[in-house]
């Protein structure tokens, strides 16, 4: 997790946000520090043709009649969000996922949830945030990340998300953090355990294996392996007065259609000041479609033009790189995510 800085822009690494109803967030991070600056609870969905306006019903009181205008939802999509909306506003909030065993594909298929709903919004909304189209992932998992964006949304610390780390760093003593050595096995003892590393074995009271899942896979055997996802980001560094309305605000933009390359887009530098300069305007656009993740940054820049899906004549209207590149900020594929 870190943040780029380059003429004047600092841009994250990947399209990453922190959603303040995780229950962990309040306790470890000072948010006060972080000057965490929230975004809309809401999303312009391109169905095709133009985008529809939708979002929380607080936010977006018409956005149900949107969607079903728009073809992003009908009333089985309602069902599905109100099952989900109301527990989260009346119930404690959990404090993990629970693991429901099957994907969320079944259980948005079982519930009725509507083809228009599952394929233009979820499609591209989960998609992104697990970095899967197909939602393959645990049932449980969206509906726990469903209930953490409907409580409190998302946020971007002022700075960046690099912050984050630090902020978590900040309150660790001098001295207990040690780098450059490889861990290779941990072993439960009878009062605590002991780490075994390329400087030695570390005795310490207790052992927390807290690495990517291929690497606990090998530190525990009996594991399972995890398939990885992969994602490609790119920042445009664009005049702040080019942008569309809809892009004034920092409201997630997704392309609901799926025929890539971008999945979604966002205006960063509306949520915070902090991240362009006043004239600029930071966007991070993404693509998780893995028919696009070989073709490299200069190919994506190129198709995503050819589309219109970052410039004219539709799709993502005005919005085009300055001079046909890339910024030098915020540009990484993550072929392991």
């Amino acid at each position: 997790m870190a943040t780029d800085t380059g003429e004047g822009v600092r841009g994250d690494r990947g399209v990453q946000v922190h959603l303040p109803a995780y229950p962990e967030a309040g306790e470890w991070l000072d948010r006060k520090a972080l000057d965490l600056r929230p975004l809309p609870r809401q999303a312009q969905v391109w169905n095709g043709r133009r985008f529809v306006h939708v979002g929380h019903p607080l936010e977006v009181p018409r956005g149900p009649l949107h969607a079903l205008l728009g073809g992003v939802g009908g009333p089985g999509a309602a069902r599905f969000m109100l099952r989900r909306l109301v527990p989260a506003a009346l119930h404690p909030t959990p404090t993990e996922p629970c693991l429901r065993g099957e994907t969320a594909l079944s259980l948005l298929e079982r519930e009725g949830a509507g083809r228009r709903f599952l394929d233009r919004f979820v499609r591209s909304f989960f998609g992104g945030v697990f970095l899967d189209r197909t939602l393959a992932m645990d049932a449980g998992l969206l509906e726990f990340l469903l209930i953490m964006f409907a409580r409190g949304g998302a946020a971007i610390p002022a700075e960046g998300m690099e912050m984050l780390p630090r902020d978590l760093a900040a309150g660790v003593p001098a001295g207990r953090v040690r780098l450059r050595f490889a861990v290779h096995a941990g072993e439960r003892q009878a009062h605590g355990g002991t780490g075994r590393t390329t400087a030695g074995p570390l005795e310490a009271a207790a052992v927390i294996v807290a690495v990517d899942a291929s690497a606990a896979s090998r530190l525990l055997p009996g594991l399972p392996e995890i398939a990885w996802r992969s994602t490609v980001q790119m920042a445009f560094d664009a005049p702040r007065a080019s942008l569309p309305a809809s892009l004034a605000s920092p409201v997630l933009h997704l392309e609901g259609e799926g025929t890539g390359p971008v999945n979604h887009l966002v205006h960063l530098s509306a949520a915070s000041e902090r991240l362009a300069p006043p004239a600029r305007a930071l966007l991070s656009a993404s693509s998780v479609d893995p028919a696009w993740l070989d073709v490299g940054e200069r190919g994506m820049v190129a198709a995503t033009q050819a589309t219109g899906k970052l410039g004219t004549p539709n799709g993502w209207p005005g919005i085009a790189p300055p001079r046909g590149s890339l910024p030098p900020v915020a540009r990484s594929q993550v072929p392991v995510a």
